[in-house]
């Protein structure tokens, strides 16, 4: 999480740094085919467990997160907690307002704002989330029952099954994932 700009931007250059490292090496490949594993799967898991959201088998954020998770393993913002805490509540906090609130533009800009405040205050700071909860928010007339399946089917469960596949790949490779963090670097953002 980002408290200061000069925080922001040293995470950002870590994240730069750790990318092209890997536009340096084959680990673009190995990145690629990973995270074109792990979005099929989730596509298939969805497709299994049939929910009952036919248009939503694939929510656009998680090829952010895949990116980000695959391409940047380093980064504070593709570990576990922040990618599945951080979508779980943004899921979370989208489908509460779409049902509470029914102006459109109101429940997007809402769900947005409210994220953004519970993924900080919760150290599951992770950009894609964002567009997570437009998603819920955009999804109003599911209803709450339906909404809170969507939480757990696609968001929950995809973006649990996007880091196993990453830490298996990292098993595979010998590469080191899910990173750990100090609890000093997580205090200081």
């Amino acid at each position: 999480m980002c408290q200061t700009r000069e925080s922001c931007e040293s995470s950002e250059e870590a994240a730069s740094s750790i990318a092209q490292a890997n536009l340096e090496s084959s680990g673009i490949i190995r990145a690629a085919i990973g995270a074109s594993i792990a979005i099929a799967l989730v596509g298939f898991l969805v497709l299994l467990l049939a929910i009952p959201f036919p248009d939503v088998i694939f929510i656009p954020s998680f090829g952010a997160t895949a990116t980000l998770i695959f391409m940047c393993p380093g980064s504070p913002y593709a570990q576990p907690w922040p990618a599945i805490g951080g979508n779980a509540m943004a899921a979370s906090i989208g489908v509460l307002i779409a049902t509470a609130v029914h102006i459109p533009i109101l429940n997007v800009a809402l769900s947005v704002g409210l994220t953004l405040i519970s993924i900080s205050l919760s150290r599951a700071f992770h950009p894609p989330a964002g567009a997570v909860a437009v998603t819920a928010a955009m999804s109003g007339d599911v209803g709450f029952t339906h909404g809170f399946l969507f939480v757990i089917v696609p968001v929950t469960v995809g973006m649990s099954l996007i880091v196993v596949v990453r830490a298996l790949l990292a098993r595979v490779t010998g590469d080191r994932y899910p990173r750990q963090l100090s609890c000093r670097r997580l205090r200081q953002g």
